[in-house]
Parts: C-alpha cells; structure tokens; sequence
C-alpha cells in the first residue's frame, strides 16, 4: 500500500493518507485517479481539516468518505461520527 504525504490546516508538519483513499475520493468526486486531480483533492482535504478544525488523519479519512456518499446518507454518517473528530487549537 502507497502511503502519501499531505499537508494540511495551518500545519507546516504532513500527514500520511493510504493512496487507496485518495483514489477512491477523487474518482467518485474528479472521476479521474489521485495522481490526475492531486491539487483538487489536497485542497479539498485542507478546506475539510479547516472546515472541522482536525488534522488527524483519521478523521480526514472519515470526512472524505462522507464526502462520497449522498447527502442524506453524508448527514446521517456526519451526526453519527461528528463528536468522534480531535479538534485542534
């Protein structure tokens, strides 16, 4: 598994995401793989992690996988794993 690097909300420090992930967002969202839509997807992530004030990477995961659902399915994911989010400072 590919692990790529993403900088993210007012953080000089990247986090890793599974190329996997990235993938499957941007084909569902940009129909095209990662590598075709890169600076779509990353600002898509940093508007998310500024967004829900998180950088962790699992909650970035979380939220992008909301992304990729409809939106009555998004808001009943969101309301179920909103409190689960490690908001920074």
């Amino acid at each position: 598994m590919k692990i790529i690097s993403i900088n993210l909300a007012r953080r000089t420090d990247s986090k890793k995401f599974p190329q996997s992930t990235l993938d499957a967002y941007s084909l569902k969202k940009y129909k095209t793989l990662y590598q075709a839509s890169k600076t779509k997807v990353n600002a898509d992530m940093k508007a998310l992690s500024i967004k829900y004030q998180t950088i962790v990477p699992k909650d970035i995961t979380m939220l992008l996988l909301a992304e990729m659902l409809s939106s009555q399915k998004k808001k009943i994911y969101l309301d179920t794993h909103l409190k689960e989010i490690t908001k920074f400072i």
